[in-house]
């Protein structure tokens, strides 16, 4: 994950992930979905700290350079 942060509306999660050509774009699919799982269960535990996390996605095509 890319970072996390506060948010008066919950926590953040960023995540780089391959999602579209030429990157290796069925793992970085596999890898954003596990984090939206993740949230789903979080969440439905009450959150952290009483907090909703929301995931967002930045999709890197697997380029180092667009990552950066």
């Amino acid at each position: 994950f890319a970072g996390l942060t506060g948010h008066s509306q919950g926590i953040v999660v960023g995540a780089l992930a391959p999602l579209s050509a030429p990157g290796i774009w069925p793992r970085g699919l596999s890898l954003q979905a596990g984090a939206v799982i993740a949230a789903e269960e979080i969440n439905g535990a009450g959150g952290i700290g009483g907090k909703p996390v929301r995931i967002v996605t930045y999709d890197t095509a697997g380029q180092p350079a667009q990552a950066a």
